[in-house]
C-alpha cells in the first residue's frame, strides 16, 4: 500500500508531516486528559455513594467535602454542567479537552505546517493539562487517602482509586 498526498493540496509532505506530528501529540494529551477524568468520575461515584449511605455526621462532611475538591479539579477539564439541548456552548466556557480539540479541528482543516500561534496555544494547554493532573494526583493520592482513613475508623469500607 502507498499512501500519496493529494495532488491538489498545496502543503508539502514536510509540511504534512509536522501537522500529523503536532495532531498525534495531542491526541495523546487529550486521551491523558480522558484518563484522568474517568478516574475522577470513578472515585466521585465511589463517594457519592458513600453520601448517601451513611447518617449524617463527620464521615458524610468528609465525603461532600472530598467530592466537592474532586469535582473541582474535573470540572478544569470538562464541562460538567453541559446538557447536550439549549445553548450550552454559550453559558458555559470551554474547559481544557474541548479547546484541545479545537486546536485540533484548526490544525487539521489544511495539509500546512501548523503555525507558530498552533504551536503556541499546544504547549500551554500541555503545560495546563499538567497542572491539573498534578492536582489531581494530589487530590487521589492525599485527600483520597485521608478519607479513606476516616472511612477505616468508621468501618465503613475503602474507596479504590484505580479503575479495574
Amino acid at each position: 500500500l502507498t499512501v500519496r498526498k493529494d495532488p491538489h493540496s498545496a502543503g508539502s509532505e514536510a509540511d504534512i508531516a509536522a501537522q500529523t506530528t503536532v495532531l498525534s501529540d495531542i491526541r495523546n494529551h487529550m486521551n491523558t486528559a480522558v484518563d484522568a477524568i474517568n478516574q475522577v468520575e470513578y472515585v466521585r461515584a465511589q463517594v457519592q455513594s458513600i453520601m448517601r449511605t451513611v447518617p449524617e455526621g463527620e464521615l458524610r462532611r468528609a465525603a461532600a467535602e472530598l467530592e466537592g475538591r474532586l469535582t473541582d479539579a474535573e470540572m478544569k477539564l470538562i464541562e460538567l454542567r453541559v446538557t447536550g439541548t439549549g445553548q450550552d456552548g454559550v453559558r458555559f466556557g470551554a474547559k481544557l479537552l474541548q479547546k484541545f480539540g479545537y486546536l485540533a479541528n484548526g490544525i487539521a482543516s489544511s495539509d500546512y505546517r501548523p503555525t507558530d500561534q498552533h504551536l503556541e496555544a499546544a504547549g500551554v494547554l500541555r503545560g495546563r493539562l499538567e497542572e491539573s493532573l498534578s492536582e489531581i494526583g494530589a487530590l487521589v493520592d492525599k485527600d483520597v487517602a485521608r478519607f479513606n482513613d476516616v472511612l477505616r475508623r468508621a468501618s465503613a469500607g475503602q474507596v479504590v482509586t484505580r479503575l479495574p
